[in-house]
């Protein structure tokens, strides 16, 4: 193995195996994330909503699907 090789594995470039088959650890979705979304919105191509902010944190989801399933239907 190369010089350049080892150094790229080193670094993460180059990992060992499938990359779609790695576990990745859960995405925290909270008000800190949708800060960094508003502010980079400008820089990165993405849905208006996101851009502007406009989903649920991890917090708002459940209560939200909370506030739904106590619904009582006809």
């Amino acid at each position: 193995m190369s010089i350049l090789m080892e150094f790229r594995k080193k670094c993460g470039n180059l990992v060992d195996g499938n990359v779609i088959d790695r576990d990745y650890a859960d995405l925290k979705i909270d008000e800190d994330l949708r800060q960094e979304a508003i502010r980079f919105s400008g820089r990165f191509r993405s849905s208006i909503r996101i851009a502007n902010g406009l989903f649920y944190t991890d917090q708002e989801r459940k209560e939200e699907l909370e506030n739904l399933r106590a619904v009582m239907l006809p």
